[in-house]
């Protein structure tokens, strides 16, 4: 599961998620745990959690040392007995009302649960999440964020893959998204700009002019993109 910033507007709400629809990144990779618990072939080995960036909100409360991979794990813990809120837990595993089913759980959490806080942002996360999978025996790897993330952790592992980095999960990585996202955004927001590759279209390389932006001066960004708006307008755009 990719960590979010304890920064974030909502941080909870992306990560637990908001019953009894919506699920978050947390009780996304949840679900999965618990159909493994009940289908061995299925059984979930390791579930990551990262990163183990420091958000300054933590600072200000006194936490200096509360990682996005703690703090993941310390919520998880904490609203573990109300799973049962959303509904697909309710309909699927009744048997979370049951205490003693609720210690099982707990326990496995327990067992297989690591936290990936040698890393500070999205492509140090699925390097290290590889390497705790490499150390596990894990050839099938599951990357669950929220839709608006979940574009970019597959694209940095498939970088992996090209480089030969991580051999055992190339034909079989699997991802699923969350049903949470950043304030008040969603999957159609996200813009995603492919390498030219249709005769019909022209064969601009989008890709690495708007790569380029990235490296902007965050001191300069808000001027750049009123330009950049202005430009766009020009073109009625």
């Amino acid at each position: 599961m990719h960590g979010c910033n304890l920064g974030a507007f909502q941080w909870k709400r992306i990560s637990w998620g908001d019953a009894p629809e919506l699920l978050g990144r947390l009780s996304r990779a949840l679900l999965f745990v618990l159909q493994g618990m009940r289908d061995p072939a299925n059984q979930i080995s390791v579930l990551v959690l990262g990163t183990g960036v420091v958000a300054e909100p933590n600072r200000k409360r006194g936490t200096d040392n509360a990682t996005e991979a703690s703090e993941t794990r310390r919520l998880m813990f904490e609203k573990l007995e109300r799973l049962i809120e959303f509904r697909v837990f309710a309909e699927q595993f009744p048997e979370l009302a049951d205490p003693g089913f609720l210690d099982e759980v707990r326990s496995e959490l327990e067992r297989i649960t690591h936290l990936a806080e040698d890393c500070q942002n999205t492509v140090q996360e699925i390097e290290n999440a590889a390497r705790i999978f490499r150390q596990h025996g894990v050839v099938r790897p599951i990357l669950i964020s929220s839709p608006v993330h979940l574009p970019r952790c597959i694209k940095e592992a498939c970088i992996l893959f090209e480089k030969g980095q991580w051999p055992e999960a190339r034909h079989s990585l699997l991802a699923a998204p969350s049903e949470t996202c950043y304030q008040n955004c969603s999957a159609s927001d996200v813009a995603i700009f492919e390498p030219p590759h249709r005769p019909d279209r022209p064969m601009y390389p989008i890709q690495q002019l708007v790569r380029r932006i990235s490296r902007v001066d965050q001191n300069q960004m808000a001027n750049f993109l009123m330009d950049l708006d202005s430009l766009l307008e020009d073109y009625d755009a």
